[in-house]
């Protein structure tokens, strides 16, 4: 076999490689989207599901903080869960208010990722441990209605891939959606309970 076949054999080998890790990424991408809709399908309490959910992207997106906080008040999240995978909960503090979060941080359009938080300016009121550098933030809202935010951090810097920020993305409005529902769910039982016992 000549050189210009060992090219050939090359390309065609290094091309078959990209194409199997494409496929990968794919099958992880839709058994992450089936792990999510099964933790979904199994929860009527938002505690239960939030703990669920938080260990499924914790193991998805191989994070090793992960934390879900839902609202509580005007401009006020609560931590919900916290991933058990790595750690507790001393790195995230139990409320935040989107006040104290970058401008990025509070927009509505998606994830947003922070490869190295060195480089940008926290402010005074930065809740979280500044020894996590890394950080992708998920708004998880509802026709405009926040539902709740996921943080994911990391010690070192730059250590979400693109790929994790798409099977996020892919996620956040299947948890948004949860959530909503669990909140209609909760409303109309404490509805129920109040007209039984009105009556």
């Amino acid at each position: 076999m000549d050189s210009k076949d060992d090219r050939r054999v090359s390309q065609l080998t290094a091309a078959l490689e990209e194409a199997n890790a494409a496929f990968r990424d794919k099958i992880e991408e839709l058994s992450f989207v089936s792990r999510i809709g099964e933790a979904i399908s199994r929860h009527t309490s938002r505690k239960d599901l939030s703990r669920e959910l938080v260990e499924v992207v914790a193991q998805a997106t191989l994070s090793k903080y992960a934390g879900l906080y839902c609202p509580d008040h005007e401009g006020t999240f609560e931590l919900e869960a916290v991933s058990k995978l790595f750690g507790g909960t001393s790195h995230f503090p139990r409320t935040v208010s989107t006040s104290n979060l970058p401008e990025e941080f509070r927009s509505l359009d998606g994830p947003i990722v922070v490869g190295d938080s060195a480089g940008w300016t926290r402010g005074p009121d930065w809740p979280f441990p500044e020894e996590l550098p890394s950080w992708l933030c998920a708004p998880l809202t509802t026709r405009g209605t926040p539902r709740g935010i996921l943080f994911l951090a990391d010690e070192r810097p730059d250590a979400f891939s693109p790929s994790t920020l798409r099977a996020v993305s892919i996620v956040t409005p299947q948890i948004s959606s949860a959530l909503a529902n669990i909140a209609l769910y909760d409303h109309l039982r404490a509805s129920e309970t109040k007209y039984r016992t009105f009556v």
